[in-house]
């Protein structure tokens, strides 16, 4: 059945990194399978020991690490460099400013704090923004261009900016709307552990109300909201996923074709 097919465990353990996941192995409405070990996502890479460098780039063949971050955030926690691994930066929202920084998490959730405006908000412009359009189109390109070789895209914590990266290849692919929300939403356990850590930190240092400690454990976490907001979006701005690929990736019927020609089987 399709829902079994697409109940797999995608995850990949990675020692110095968090939310790392295979998009390989997910059903499409047309009944073929994304190819395993060729799209990957995940956080960032700045703390990834030797044993991930050989495993990025011996076992999962990445060839290509596209970091969606800005460049105040690379400068806080760039990457390690990984011989025969190309980093490409592509930051799709160029005036997120330290988004990494625990000041910035507490400060924008502080203003509102029961209220998911802040996240939704995002969403929304992952959709329309000019940055982020042209973010995604050179990186939807960068993938149309890598026919053998695996990629590996992150942004922070590897949940928004990169959640909305895997919707859209997953929507190109012809993966259904009920699959890209699952794949979404498994960025909760696969940042459980680094979300605890990070809260620790935070109230071990920051006085704060117990509504704002609920907001900030909120804003380290996703909500099917917020993807649903994007595809929703891209829907009321657009008209349809194929006029977006269109007229914002650049993306012609030949050009999806070859799409999933490369990363379905």
């Amino acid at each position: 059945m399709k829902m079994m097919k697409n109940l797999h465990n995608p995850f990949i353990e990675l020692e110095g990194t968090v939310n790392v996941r295979d998009l390989g192995n997910y059903l499409t409405t047309e009944n073929r399978v994304i190819k395993p070990h060729r799209l990957i996502r995940g956080a960032a890479l700045n703390a990834v020991t030797n044993h991930d460098k050989v495993m990025i780039h011996d076992t999962l063949n990445i060839r290509r690490v596209v970091d969606f971050r800005t460049l105040a955030e690379i400068s806080e926690l760039p990457n390690q460099k990984i011989e025969g691994v190309e980093d490409i930066h592509i930051a799709v929202m160029t005036d997120l400013g330290h988004g990494a920084s625990l000041e910035d998490i507490i400060a924008e959730v502080a203003k509102a704090p029961e209220s998911n405006d802040y996240l939704l908000n995002i969403n929304r412009r992952l959709v329309t923004d000019e940055s982020a359009q042209t973010g995604y189109r050179a990186f939807m390109h960068d993938l149309l261009a890598t026919p053998d070789t695996a990629t590996y895209w992150h942004c922070a914590a590897g949940k928004d900016r990169t959640g909305f990266a895997a919707a859209l290849v997953l929507k190109t692919l012809a993966v259904d709307n009920k699959t890209i929300l699952r794949d979404y939403l498994l960025s909760n356990p696969g940042r459980a552990v680094e979300n605890e850590r990070m809260m620790s930190q935070i109230l071990a240092t920051t006085s704060l109300e117990p509504v704002v400690a609920q907001a900030i454990k909120r804003g380290l976490e996703v909500n099917g909201a917020y993807i649903l907001n994007a595809l929703e979006t891209m829907d009321n701005t657009f008209g349809s996923v194929e006029n977006y690929l269109s007229e914002v990736i650049g993306f012609s019927k030949k050009d999806i074709i070859d799409f999933k020609k490369i990363y379905l089987k």
